[in-house]
């Protein structure tokens, strides 16, 4: 029985997991692909295309919140780390091959340098602040392990007053102030409230009733997004300030994140265990999507080969979107599953096990050193 709930819990999150991941590569087709910028505004197309944007705009949190939910609980290793740091690496210098040798594109010796250094050059910012984050995971859950439920939830709330709550009040001071939600800073408030809800039970909403809200959210975003765009052509004659609410430490946005965590979580999943082993596959694998299609290099020149414009209907071009990036999602799980086949082929998986051994035994000659000092 035991087995069983585990397994039904790690279904549903890992379900959410590809969600996401393919919630990110819509948002890629949108932006990079250029979607949103074919439909002028207020027309069905512009409507149709920037509510699937607010639907998919929650994806980012969602990665965070699931490793702040789990995490917690969990002893964090220094093998991890170690992982992640593999893996980016793996796939930078991948698509650094593609844009050479597939692409034709070239490519300076900055670029060679940044892709072989893609965690402090930022090729991947999610990835890099996402490793600031699991650093210091330790750190974290020493902090929030020391709180009883009352103090976590009070010190929760306070970190999303200040850098959710004024950040939209106060949009100017994304930049200014608090941050814009592309940092580890909001990674971190994300983190603490993944913990608080995997800590703090007595939620008495359904599956249903989350994900009631989370549409609502948007729809309530999409026509904040409207009424602005209409004020302002108003005022000034042209769209202006529409992204107010649009960014991934606004309120609506965290609150949408958090329902459909839950919703998520608490959706009844009935499927046999060679198909949930299938789904729990695919979760694991889903980030090499990320990896292999928005590296600096190769991300223009995916886009442009993908050519957005081929179709000139709404649903054409949203059946073309949903195809790519299905195709997309498919190819970078595979290449991942081929990543790690590597990894084991040539001994990798004995040497990062080891590192856990090395930094463990590191860590215990700190700690005797610093108690000779304090002695």
């Amino acid at each position: 029985m035991k087995k069983a709930n585990k397994m039904k819990r790690e279904v549903n999150i890992e379900l959410l997991r590809i969600t996401a991941m393919l919630m990110v590569l819509m948002l890629h087709a949108l932006g990079h692909g250029g979607i949103l910028d074919s439909y002028e505004f207020g027309t069905l197309g512009y409507i149709v295309f920037w509510f699937l944007e607010t639907i998919c705009y929650v994806a980012v949190n969602i990665f965070i919140l699931i490793t702040g939910y789990f995490m917690t609980s969990l002893k964090m290793k220094f093998s991890r780390i170690i992982r992640l740091i593999i893996q980016v690496e793996f796939f930078s210098l991948f698509c650094l091959a593609v844009t050479y040798f597939v692409f034709n594109t070239g490519f300076t010796g900055k670029d060679l340098i940044f892709a072989l250094f893609p965690l402090s050059s930022g090729e991947y910012w999610f990835a890099s602040h996402y490793l600031v984050l699991i650093t210091i995971i330790p750190l974290l859950n020493h902090l929030i392990n020391s709180m009883d439920n009352r103090q976590l939830f009070a010190g929760t709330l306070l970190l999303v007053f200040v850098f959710s709550v004024i950040a939209t009040i106060f949009p100017w001071s994304r930049n200014n102030v608090v941050t814009n939600g592309y940092s580890f800073v909001w990674f971190i408030v994300l983190y603490f409230v993944g913990s608080c809800l995997q800590k703090i039970k007595g939620y008495y909403l359904n599956s249903l009733q989350y994900f009631i809200i989370f549409i609502f959210l948007a729809v309530i975003s999409l026509l904040s997004r409207l009424l602005i765009g209409c004020i302002s052509i108003k005022l000034f004659g042209y769209v202006d300030g529409t992204d107010l609410l649009y960014s991934y430490n606004t309120l609506p946005v965290l609150i949408m994140s958090i329902c459909l965590l839950m919703t998520f979580k608490n959706m009844q999943i009935r499927i046999n265990e060679k198909m949930a082993n299938f789904v729990i596959s695919m979760g694991k694998l889903s980030f090499g999507a990320y990896l292999c299609s928005d590296h600096n290099l190769i991300r223009k020149p995916l886009w442009k080969l993908c050519d957005m414009s081929k179709t000139t209907t709404i649903l054409g071009t949203f059946i073309y979107a949903l195809i790519l990036v299905i195709l997309i999602f498919l190819i970078g799980c595979i290449l991942e599953w081929f990543r790690l086949k590597i990894t084991q082929l040539f001994g990798l998986n004995v040497f990062i096990q080891k590192c856990d051994l090395w930094f463990d035994k590191f860590v215990v000659r700190v700690e005797n050193v610093l108690k000779g000092i304090v002695l």
